[in-house]
């Protein structure tokens, strides 16, 4: 099937020789959601902007739907929905009426806006203006602006800044429930690892301009198992370390712990099996694999 997304050796720089996009690559699958995650200034933000066309890439080229993108394209536009860093909205007015004015500029019907209102749980503070509105209902209402047109791709910067834990919980359950059951293709942008391992299904990762990781979330936590260590306590360690050395690598062997790398849970359970069929008492067995966040910290070398 043909990318919702494709963009290829996109490059941006707001000054001659200071590139923040580096010539990258990004194809996004119908039905998929884009966990896109990098390090403050890592070029989320220009990178959105690109596929977006609020900026002018310096080199390369995006597709939309398959169409090149372009700001005079409004069919293209009324197919997406987007929120960009802090949601841009007019705080003396109530959120229906910052909701109505967008609303009216998309020609779109009068009951999207109490709809949207209520899917980002706003239904009750409606008439509220947005000045007394705390960050995260200015994140919920900026989020339901975007929700407006019912796009069929939805683009998110930093949808959980300011929200309180369920508020971010809530946000999650909306977008799983928009990909499963309207079919909308998601790219949400984060630096938060934890939060995009619950809801992506692939990940792009970048850091200075460049991508460092892109693939499915599976790929992404396979890694985990790379380089992991398994520790063992048996009744006889030096024995134990004598029989695997010759399989796996061993890396210290003591009188109370034993441990030894492993790349797969397969692996784990071929040396628990190889140490009891050679006679020995397996006491206690910890497998210890990689935290997401410390890979993450590995591939944008901080």
């Amino acid at each position: 099937m043909s990318p919702i997304i494709s963009a290829s050796a996109l490059s941006f720089g707001y000054r001659p020789q200071a590139r923040v996009v580096k010539g990258i690559d990004l194809s996004i699958g119908p039905g998929e959601i884009y966990g896109f995650l990098g390090p403050n200034g890592a070029g989320k933000t220009t990178t959105i902007r690109l596929l977006l066309g609020l900026l002018s890439p310096d080199q390369g080229s995006v597709h939309v739907f398959g169409q090149a993108v372009s700001r005079d394209n409004a069919s293209l536009f009324s197919r997406i929905g987007a929120m960009i860093e802090t949601p841009s909205l007019y705080e003396h007015l109530t959120a229906l009426e910052n909701l109505e004015i967008n609303r009216r500029i998309r020609r779109l019907p009068r009951a999207s806006v109490r709809q949207v209102l209520q899917t980002v749980d706003l239904a009750a503070a409606g008439s509220v203006k947005v000045r007394e509105f705390s960050m995260g209902m200015k994140q919920r209402l900026g989020l339901a602006i975007a929700l407006l047109p019912g796009p069929e791709l939805l683009i998110l910067d930093e949808p959980t800044n300011g929200l309180d834990p369920h508020g971010i919980i809530q946000t999650r359950e909306l977008l799983e429930s928009l990909n499963r059951q309207l079919g909308t293709t998601i790219l949400v942008s984060s630096h938060i690892l934890a939060e995009v391992e619950k809801l992506a299904t692939h990940v792009g990762i970048i850091d200075q301009g460049d991508f460092v990781f892109q693939g499915t979330m599976q790929a992404l936590q396979d890694l985990r198992l790379e380089n992991s260590v398994v520790e063992l306590e048996t009744n006889n360690n030096s024995l134990a370390a004598t029989l695997l050395s010759g399989h796996y690598q061993v890396l210290t062997e003591s009188a109370g712990t034993l441990r030894v790398r492993y790349t797969s849970k397969a692996q784990c359970a071929q040396i628990c099996r190889l140490l009891c069929e050679q006679g020995l008492d397996v006491y206690r067995l910890n497998a210890g694999s990689n935290d997401l966040e410390n890979i993450f910290l590995q591939m944008v070398k901080r």
